[in-house]
């Protein structure tokens, strides 16, 4: 992004140059001549375009083009930010899962040791401690999986937050997350959303510069119809007198120019229709973005919508699930349920939790892509202001 708004800057300084006079100083020393000797010969040209309606469109365009450069490079950042965002909640949700193991498998370690002292006073068969044994094992398993899971999300985290492979914590330790406080205000109305996203989105802002930008370009081959002039002033120096027409070692002379185009075999017009046709067709690009804006802020409302719905509901079978495992696993201390049902129970419980965490997390997601698409900053973030022109 950087460097593109430093190829639109020289452009625009290009275009700027047109504007501005030019000089130029020229000299030469010629030692040997079968007519003269030797003599040096000096000059001095100064050009001044004094009104040239064609530079008129290029600098527009090129203010347009550096303009469309800027919002993408603050787009670009604003991308980069909602990645992070998602990268830092799928590392909460794997630390939920995370949690989530740990504790099936203390549940689990805990209805083994129970049943190994029972069978061990013959009060339930071997068959409980194998049942209870297996129940442990998946349990460990389960729980490595989502260590597993866990390290690699914060790997990507601390990836895009630009940490060196020698900053990564060896030992596995990281810093705690505190997750944000969760959003409870409901959605504006669409219309109020559709509007401030067309205030908001860089990248709709940037199209729409670009449209402006091939408009100017359009206008350029038309202006390049009306006269020209230039203001030019010169002047020489030899120091060989006698090579002048007067005799004199200097001389100056200043003009003014008018140039005008009558006929280009047509060159200008062929121009002008493939400019005319750019134009026209940015501008139906940013009539399909603004059209398809209406779609993406459906379809975001439409999932955060569903995403709520399933929070909810999620929760609801965490309260249920962890009523029923504490109800088994009072049941199995006093002898009254098998390995069986606290296992059930147990996996019961964990699935719950697992479902919560990713029904959290597709709540987060949701909230991001409606963010995203009205042209927010991720969890209310201040925007960070775009760079200046190079």
């Amino acid at each position: 992004a950087r460097e593109r708004m430093v190829q639109a800057d020289g452009a625009k300084r290009e275009a700027y140059a047109e504007l501005l006079p030019t000089l130029t100083l020229s000299a030469s020393h010629t030692p040997w001549s079968d007519e003269d000797d030797a003599f040096f010969d000096g000059g001095l040209a100064l050009s001044l375009r004094l009104f040239d309606p064609s530079s008129i469109p290029r600098v527009r365009q090129a203010n347009r083009l550096v303009e469309a450069e800027r919002l993408d490079a603050g787009e670009i950042r604003r991308a980069l930010a909602f990645d992070t965002a998602n990268s830092f909640y799928l590392t909460l949700a794997a630390d939920s899962l995370e949690k989530a193991a740990t504790r099936r498998l203390e549940v689990a370690e805990e209805a083994l040791r129970q049943a190994r002292l029972r069978a061990d006073a013959g009060l339930v068969e071997r068959s409980t401690v194998t049942r209870s044994q297996l129940e442990s094992a998946t349990a460990r398993t389960e729980l490595i999986r989502a260590r597993s899971g866990t390290l690699k999300a914060r790997y990507a985290l601390f990836y895009l937050l630009g940490a060196e492979p020698s900053q990564l914590q060896a030992d596995n330790t990281w810093p705690a997350l505190q997750a944000p406080s969760e959003i409870t205000d409901k959605p504006a109305p669409f219309a109020e959303m559709l509007a401030e996203a067309g205030r908001l989105r860089s990248d709709l802002l940037a199209t729409q510069e670009r449209a402006t930008a091939a408009r100017f370009a359009a206008e350029e081959p038309l202006t390049d119809t009306l006269p020209k002039f230039f203001l030019r002033a010169e002047g020489s120096y030899t120091d060989d007198a006698t090579r002048t027409f007067r005799g004199d070692t200097t001389d100056w002379r200043a003009s003014l120019v008018a140039s005008w185009d009558l006929y280009d075999g047509g060159a200008r017009y062929g121009r002008r229709e493939r400019l005319a046709s750019v134009a026209r067709e940015q501008a139906l690009i940013v009539q399909a973005a603004r059209r398809r804006l209406g779609l993406e802020l459906s379809n975001s409302l439409s999932d955060l919508t569903t995403a709520n719905s399933a929070v909810e509901q999620a929760q609801v079978r965490v309260t249920v699930a962890q009523q029923n495992a504490e109800e088994i696993r009072i049941r199995f201390q006093q002898g009254l349920s098998t390995a069986l049902e606290q296992a059930d129970a147990n996996v019961a419980e964990y699935e719950a939790q697992v479902e919560l965490a990713r029904s959290r997390f597709n709540q987060q997601q949701a909230q991001l892509s409606l963010d995203q698409v009205v042209g927010r900053w991720p969890a209310g973030q201040t925007p960070v202001p775009p760079e200046s022109t190079p």
